[in-house]
């Protein structure tokens, strides 16, 4: 049965569970965070997600320690110094900052005698840490932009109803954010996130064919661009589903993945879409299907094949 795997964001938002728990039992998925602190996140509890649905993949809890305390320390300095952007620039285009032996004192330090700190990391160290750091921080500005989104979206939907009810109208919300988060560097995002899963559980070892899960059009439209060829297999944009707690819900999700299964080893697009819920469930979702290939895609997914399926949800 092919291993479906989400990429390459570190952080759910609920729109995310929603889509991925209707039509998957379980996926693997690189958290950015401990084991303690994913457990107690919103992707993780009972009422917000389901904890069959995610396996995490950790970093090396000792190694990943330190990335939390460098992220903290950049922060720190970064918000103390908001008005010194153009030193800090101008001292990182003369040394690497993302490694174990830069601090915030050495990093004053740079700044103003321009001093380099002695680097005792090999250089696939040196990548890894940059990569586990920049996971952290898209990690944090994901989920203080979901907080965001959140906060406006409240607002407006107040606004709506107060209109509304001054009108004497019933007006439908509209529920669009203001930025999808696959937006914000989506390059370094993928090539991130590809690094550190194929160092950790390479792409080869695995006993069966892999499934790329995304939920940013941002993400495709990024693959597909750099892609030599494309191939879709499937491309559906409604497709009734069974939510969560239906009952019905497992031997549907069994039914698609076989289903998903066969059309990846098969290579070729699908003349008959995948069954439809047939009872009350009301959830639809949207799904695309790639087959991906080429020189830069076969090197972001080292070890997959020449065809890297690639599947893009929405709902």
């Amino acid at each position: 049965m092919i291993q479906p795997i989400f990429f390459p964001f570190t952080h759910l938002q609920a729109t995310d569970i929603k889509v991925v728990s209707a039509l998957f039992k379980s996926l693997l998925f690189f958290p950015a965070s401990l084991p303690d602190e994913f457990e107690k996140s919103r992707a993780y509890t009972k009422n917000n997600g389901d904890k069959e649905l995610l396996k995490p993949v950790y970093a090396e809890s000792r190694y990943f320690e330190s990335i939390l305390n460098k992220v903290s320390e950049y922060r720190g300095w970064g918000e103390f110094n908001k008005e010194n952007r153009g030193n800090l620039k101008a001292f990182l285009q003369e040394q690497p900052y993302l490694t174990d032996h830069a601090s915030v004192v050495n990093i004053r330090a740079g700044i103003e005698k321009k001093t380099k700190d002695a680097n005792d990391l090999s250089a696939k160290e040196i990548a890894l840490f940059k990569n586990l750091m920049f996971l952290r921080l898209a990690k944090i500005h994901d989920m203080e932009q979901e907080s965001l989104d959140e906060q406006f979206n409240a607002i407006k939907k107040n606004e709506q109803k107060l209109f509304a009810a001054m009108r004497g109208l019933d007006q439908e919300f509209d529920k669009k954010t203001v930025e999808e988060i696959g937006e914000y560097m989506t390059p370094q995002r993928v090539s991130a996130w590809v690094d550190f899963f194929n160092k950790k559980m390479p792409f080869d070892l695995f006993g069966s064919a892999l499934l790329f899960v995304t939920t940013s059009s941002a993400v495709m439209d990024y693959l597909t661009s750099v892609a030599k060829n494309k191939i879709k297999i499937l491309d559906i944009d409604k497709l009734k589903v069974h939510e969560k707690k239906c009952k019905n819900k497992n031997q549907w999700v069994d039914l698609f993945n076989k289903y998903i299964d066969n059309l990846v080893g098969s290579g070729q697009q699908s003349l008959d879409p995948p069954v439809e819920r047939d009872d009350n469930c009301t959830l639809e979702v949207g799904i695309k299907l790639y087959l991906l290939q080429g020189d830069v895609i076969s090197s972001f997914f080292q070890g997959v094949g020449q065809n890297i399926p690639v599947c893009l949800l929405s709902v």
